[in-house]
């Protein structure tokens, strides 16, 4: 009896000799070099370690997966032995690779940095508050608010800019319909125009009251604009206007045209709306139907209390309308859905670091926009991911594009350009 009791103590002295039983790897209490899910054991280091035990990972962002070696997670997969774990696709600081820095303003984009922006304007030495652009062909357009100027410069290397209109009181929107520029002269409620290239500024029509949004027909004949809660319309040679629609519970802001459908928001509402234009009709929205919703009458409420819309942009293409509300962009078809009503939303993207959006273009099959410090880009899907395509931008205001490349004024009121990623 004493031999056998002798030789089991020995037993449980060497099995604890050897690392099992309390504090051993099966029992998943603290090992010597990592605890449990990172835990510390005695004389161990603060890091990830296994599940049960497992040696600590030496990489900040490693873990064991599953029993398995220290690996970093599928959203940042490369390990960086003095950083941690990256995403070689998109990170400034390794882009493709440990230690490969974008430089400025450049972006990491598939693993390899961006071209860096180029200024195609300067800054003006004082006076600007904001600029507007629009983009026609080989010309880009803009007006300096502050300063009271509509201006315009080739897109080609080297161009100097021309002066299409001075004197202005705070020109905003401004739009190119082939060889007419339309632009509003906010401090004067007055909508503009000009022949280009360099035909004298005259005038289309002034409002007694504040003139919020415009939209020019295809032919370049007819501007329609909204002022008070009201949408007329007025020839572009001049004329009395004709009201087309009427709010009733917001002021229309933002329009788009296509064929004889405008779309817009409503301020105030946060709706968004589309009206089909008839001779001799005029269309209303806002009125509440019988469950209070409220309904357009010869159109169709397309939005519903979208919250904070970007009333500066709408886009109307292929029977779709385009807005920006938050810092989302949506897009809603503008005829009915089967049983007469509106179809649902569908969100395109969302900003990247979840700004409000300042601005947004819409060329082909390519929205490009900007948020606070960066230009994005998004194909025109449901639910795809935003591409951040430059960074550092002094708050970005105003963006254009064609199919080669992307402008977009700054805070300071700089126009800046860099060619469309391929």
């Amino acid at each position: 009896m004493t031999k056998t009791s002798l030789s089991l103590t020995a037993v449980a002295a060497l099995a604890l000799a050897l690392g099992f039983g309390c504090g051993s790897k099966s029992s998943g209490g603290p090992s010597e070099t990592g605890g449990s899910g990172g835990s510390t054991g005695a004389g161990g280091t603060t890091s990830q370690g296994g599940s049960g035990g497992e040696a600590a990972c030496t990489i900040p962002g490693q873990s064991h997966h599953n029993g398995g070696p220290c690996a970093c997670s599928d959203d940042t997969p490369m390990a960086c032995p003095t950083v941690g774990c990256i995403d070689p696709k998109t990170d400034n600081d390794h882009c493709g690779g440990c230690d490969t820095k974008c430089s400025g303003a450049s972006q990491c984009v598939n693993g390899k940095c961006g071209p860096t922006p180029t200024t195609v304007v300067p800054a003006p030495a004082s006076g600007c508050t904001q600029v507007r652009l629009a983009l026609s062909g080989s010309t880009l357009y803009w007006t300096d608010t502050g300063n009271g100027t509509v201006k315009s410069i080739g897109t080609a290397a080297g161009a100097t800019a021309t002066t299409i209109a001075s004197t202005q009181m705070k020109p905003t929107l401004l739009s190119v319909v082939g060889t007419t520029l339309f632009w509003l002269d906010t401090g004067s409620k007055t909508l503009m125009k000009a022949t280009l290239p360099t035909g004298t500024p005259a005038t289309v029509y002034t409002s007694a009251t504040d003139i919020n949004g415009f939209v020019a027909s295809s032919d370049a004949g007819t501007v329609y604009f909204s002022s008070g809660m009201n949408i007329s319309k007025v020839a572009a040679a001049g004329g009395t206007p004709t009201v087309v629609d009427t709010q009733s519970d917001g002021i229309p802001m933002a329009l788009a045209l296509e064929g004889t459908t405008i779309a817009f928001g409503s301020q105030q509402a946060q709706d968004v709306d589309a009206i089909y234009l008839k001779d001799g009709m005029t269309s209303m929205c806002g009125q509440p139907d019988a469950n209070g919703n409220g309904q357009c009458s010869n159109g169709l409420r397309i939005g519903r209390s979208e919250g904070s819309i970007f009333f500066d942009t709408m886009y109307l293409i292929g029977g779709n309308a385009y807005w920006s509300h938050n810092f989302d962009l949506t897009m809603n078809a503008t005829q009915p859905a089967a049983g007469g009503k509106a179809a649902t939303e569908v969100q395109i993207t969302t900003a990247a670091n979840f700004s409000p959006f300042t601005s947004f273009t819409i060329t082909g099959q390519t929205a490009y926009f900007t948020e606070d410090g960066y230009v994005e880009s998004t194909p025109l899907t449901a639910g795809s991911t935003a591409i951040v395509l430059a960074r550092n931008q002094s708050s970005p205001f105003s963006i254009a594009a064609d199919a080669n490349n992307i402008y977009w004024a700054t805070k300071d009121c700089a126009i800046s350009s860099m060619p469309v990623p391929k």
